[in-house]
């Protein structure tokens, strides 16, 4: 049985930017986990910039 990992229960994974591979077209995530569970993913992604905390 696979496991849907959601906002409430990223513990173990961890998502980090490859400060060298950020353009204005494009940019490198790395997913790492650090769980027993395996973690499945697509293509679809949202990413979300704070401005001023929020």
């Amino acid at each position: 049985m696979k496991s849907e990992f959601t906002e409430e229960n990223y513990d173990g994974v961890t998502i980090t930017v490859d400060e060298n591979r950020i353009s204005k077209t494009g940019i490198t995530l790395i997913i790492k986990n650090d769980t027993d569970k395996e973690l499945t993913f697509g293509e679809d992604y949202i990413l979300e910039k704070k401005i001023l905390g929020q």
